[in-house]
C-alpha cells in the first residue's frame, strides 16, 4: 500500500472519531453542531416574591356573620358566606384550576409568583369549635383577611371600621393561625384580634398581624387585645404595623388585660406603635400575665415603654428572647434600651427577669416587686425612676 493511501485512511479515522464525538455531544449532524458547541450560560436568578400585600388579588370573596355557605357565592358584599372555611374551598377549587400568577422580569432574574387571594370580613369572626386557619393547606395562593379589599384602600376609602376581624369569647375554643395574613385599616376602632371569656389564639408559623390602627381614645390594643380569661399563645409569626394613634391608648402589639394571659415563645413582634401612651410592643395591665420565653420584640414606638410596658400587678417573666431597639413617639431614643422595659410602680412579685436586659422602673421603694439577678444601678434619675441592667445567667 502507498504512502498516500495510509495517510488517506488516518485523516478519514480521525475525521470519523470526531464525528462520533460530535454526534455523542449533540446527536445530531456533526459537521454542523460540532462548530456550534459552547458553554452553556449561567442559570437565571429567581428573585423572591413580593410581599402579596403588594400585589392585587386574583380573587375576592365576602364573609359575614348572618352569610350563608349553602346558597351564596361569596362573591359579593350582597351574598357572602359566612364561614373562613368555605372560603377557603373556593379559592383553591378555583386555584388547582389554574389560579393566576405574576411575573416580574429584571435584567438578571425572572420570578413567577401566585396572585393571592382575599377575603373580606364584614362583621367579626367569632369562632364556635376549636380549629386551624392554615392558608397553606393543599398548596393554595397566598390568603389576606382583611376589613376592605386593596382595590378600595389604595384609593383611600376612609371607612371606620369598629370590631375585629376575629373575636374569640367562647369557652374552651381555641383557634390556631398559621400561613395567613391579616390586614388591618388607617380608620378602626378595634384590634385584629380580641380573645377573653375562655378562648385561645395560638399563632404558628407564617401567620402575621398587620398595618391595624385603633384610633379610638381610651382603648388598647392594635394587634391583639387579651381581656379577662383570654390565652393568646405565640410560637411563630409576625405583628408588625399596628398603632394606637390616641391619647391614654396602650398597647400597639398586644394588649394584656386583667385577667388575661400571653405566652411568647417564638415569632416577632416588630415596628408596632403606642404613639400617645404607653407600651408599643406589649403592655401588660394589672393582673396580667406575660411570659417571654423566645422570639424578638424589636424597634417598636411609644411614648414611654416602647418594648414593653408593666403597669403596677401586672406579671412578666422573661426567661429567654430578645427586647431592642425601643424608640420613643419623635424617633430613636439617644439610649433606646432604657426604652426596651419599663416597670410603673410595681408590688411583690410582679416581675421577674432571668435574661439579659436593661430594665426602667418606678417604685417608691427600691426593690419593691422586681426579682432580678444582679445589685441595683440607679441611673439618678428623678420621680424615683431607677435603671437596672440584668446580665446574662
Amino acid at each position: 500500500m502507498k504512502q498516500n493511501d495510509f495517510r488517506g485512511i488516518a485523516m478519514a479515522v480521525v475525521v470519523f472519531a470526531l464525528g462520533i464525538i460530535a454526534v455523542g455531544f449533540t446527536g445530531c449532524d456533526f459537521l454542523e453542531d460540532f462548530v456550534s458547541i459552547k458553554i452553556a450560560e449561567e442559570p437565571v436568578i429567581t428573585d423572591p416574591p413580593p410581599d402579596p400585600l403588594t400585589l392585587d388579588a386574583f380573587m375576592t370573596l365576602y364573609i359575614k356573620s348572618d352569610g350563608n355557605d349553602d346558597t351564596n357565592t361569596g362573591e359579593t358584599d350582597l351574598a357572602p358566606l359566612v364561614t373562613v372555611a368555605k372560603a377557603l374551598e373556593k379559592v383553591r377549587e378555583r386555584y388547582g384550576n389554574g389560579g393566576e400568577w405574576g411575573v416580574t422580569v429584571t435584567e438578571t432574574a425572572k420570578t413567577k409568583y401566585p396572585l393571592p387571594a382575599e377575603i373580606v370580613v364584614l362583621d367579626t369572626i367569632t369562632p364556635s369549635v376549636t380549629g386551624t386557619i392554615d392558608g397553606a393547606e393543599g398548596g393554595g395562593p397566598p390568603i389576606i383577611l382583611r376589613y376592605l379589599r386593596k382595590e378600595d384602600q389604595d384609593n383611600n376609602d376612609t371607612t371606620t371600621k369598629n370590631y375585629p376581624l376575629v373575636t374569640m369569647n367562647t369557652s374552651d375554643v381555641e383557634l390556631t393561625l398559621k400561613n395567613i395574613t391579616f390586614k388591618g385599616m388607617a380608620a378602626n376602632t378595634a384590634p385584629l384580634i380580641r380573645v377573653e371569656s375562655g378562648g385561645t389564639l395560638i399563632m404558628r408559623s407564617g401567620a402575621r398581624l398587620m398595618d391595624n390602627t385603633n384610633t379610638k381614645v381610651k382603648t388598647y390594643g392594635g394587634g391583639v387585645f387579651v381581656g379577662s380569661g383570654g390565652t393568646f399563645e405565640m410560637w411563630d409569626g409576625t405583628i408588625s404595623g399596628n398603632r394606637m394613634s390616641k391619647s391614654n391608648s396602650t398597647g400597639g402589639g398586644v394588649y394584656v388585660a386583667s385577667g388575661g394571659t400571653f405566652t411568647m415563645k417564638g415569632g416577632i413582634i416588630s415596628e408596632n406603635s403606642a404613639a400617645g401612651d404607653r407600651g408599643g410592643g406589649v403592655y401588660v395591665f394589672n393582673g396580667g400575665t406575660f411570659t417571654m420565653e423566645g422570639g424578638f420584640i424589636e424597634h417598636n414606638t411609644a411614648k414611654y415603654g416602647g418594648g414593653v410596658y408593666l403597669f403596677t400587678t401586672a406579671k412578666f417573666k422573661k426567661t429567654g428572647g430578645t427586647i431592642y431597639g425601643a424608640k420613643k413617639e419623635n424617633g430613636y431614643d439617644e439610649d433606646s434600651d432604657k426604652m426596651n422595659i419599663v416597670v410603673d410602680e410595681p408590688t411583690k412579685d410582679g416581675v421577674a427577669v432571668y435574661s439579659e436586659a436593661i430594665v426602667k422602673v418606678r417604685t417608691t421603694t427600691a426593690g419593691t416587686g422586681v426579682d432580678l439577678h444582679s445589685p441595683l444601678l440607679d441611673d439618678g434619675t428623678d420621680d424615683n425612676w431607677e435603671e437596672r441592667y440584668v446580665p446574662l445567667p
